[in-house]
């Protein structure tokens, strides 16, 4: 009957033993097969609150395990307190039996107990020791969560102000743009316009001057029928005597220098006009054609001006399209990234306006 009592304990010891020691092997386990506790804490999914009830269902199932591996320890104290009277019984019956064979099996028997009790007192230190050392880290973590939270916030805040800036920049530099297209569409027009006048009035002035020189041919063509006229009267009154010949010759001097002045005129009159439209340009070179030429080159500075109002201006659109692209991905980053925040308001709800990406 004893036998039986001691193997159905022993049967209980062993079924105790391989359950703290599936425990113990399912905690040494669970580091290496998932991610740790405080790596799992920042992933998204549920938020802190679920995260520390979970714990604490964990550690209240911890607390439970210790305080029925205690109650077994003492359980098992307990009962080899009593089996000590037994085992004096049986040490006697031994003797008086003179049975060496049986009382070194039972001898046997109560060192392997004692010995799995102590293997069983030992993981149940272990378990002990490992529960507060989790209880340590899910303290410093919970602590240090609220921190991580206000310098996420803090940093989405900051990219959200730049982001605005930026955003207004843009818009300024639009504005600007459009204003500096405009500008220069009003200038190209009124250039044109008095393109136009001047080539209307360079026209005038050319005309005037081709009936100038129209009329100036004209005179000397007649000067030369003239000359010619009094060549013949000389030719028929040559009878007359050389006073009236010098005298005569006095008054014809003058024209004949006229005529041999003339004569190469009308055969080159296309040139003469040509020279005297260039004299016309020279002579008029300091007046209306000077102002003309000055108020061209300044407004082609003034064009030139605009053109690299417009080319900085849209380099400064350009840079401002790439600044507000980039930090509208970081706003994306850090609104779509894994963070212990994630259950929170997302800073795009706090009444910022965030204008379309183009």
């Amino acid at each position: 009957m004893l036998f039986d009592i001691h193997l159905g304990s022993e049967l209980q010891t062993q079924a105790e033993y391989h359950a703290a020691k599936e425990i113990l092997e399912n905690d040494q386990k669970a580091p290496q097969g998932r991610c740790t506790l405080g790596r799992s804490l920042p992933k998204p999914g549920p938020s802190m609150e679920s995260v520390v009830e979970r714990e604490k269902c964990r550690q209240c199932s911890l607390i439970e395990q210790h305080n029925r591996l205690r109650f077994a320890v003492r359980a098992k104290e307990s009962q080899q307190l009593e089996m000590e009277p037994d085992m004096k019984v049986l040490e006697l019956d031994s003797i008086l039996d003179d049975d060496e064979q049986h009382y070194d099996q039972r001898v046997r028997q109560l060192e392997n107990s004692l010995e799995k009790m102590t293997i069983k007192i030992t993981e149940a230190e272990r378990i002990q020791k490992t529960y507060l050392r989790v209880c340590d880290h899910l303290h410093r973590e919970v602590c240090e969560m609220p921190m991580a939270l206000d310098q996420l916030q803090n940093s989405v805040v900051d990219g959200q102000s730049e982001l605005g800036k930026v955003v207004h920049m843009s818009y300024t530099a639009v504005a600007a743009v459009d204003c500096t297209k405009s500008q220069l569409v009003h200038v190209e027009r009124q250039l044109m316009v008095e393109c136009r006048m001047m080539e209307k009035e360079l026209t005038e002035r050319r005309g005037a001057k081709e009936k100038e020189v129209e009329g100036r041919l004209e005179r000397e063509r007649e000067g030369e029928r003239r000359s010619s006229r009094v060549a013949q009267k000389l030719k028929e009154q040559g009878w007359r005597g050389s006073s009236t010949r010098e005298g005569l010759a006095e008054d014809t001097s003058p024209i004949r220098a006229q005529q041999t002045i003339a004569a190469p005129i009308t055969t080159q009159s296309v040139f003469k006009l040509v020279e005297d439209i260039d004299a016309l340009r020279e002579a008029l070179s300091c007046t209306d054609l000077q102002e003309l030429e000055t108020q061209l080159a300044s407004q082609k500075a003034t064009r030139e001006q605009l053109h690299t109002q417009i080319t900085q201006c849209e380099e400064l659109v350009r840079k401002s399209m790439e600044t507000l692209a980039t930090l509208e991905l970081q706003y994306a980053q850090l609104k779509f990234s894994a963070g212990p925040g994630s259950d929170r308001t997302l800073p795009g709800s706090w009444g910022i306006w965030m204008p379309p990406r183009s």
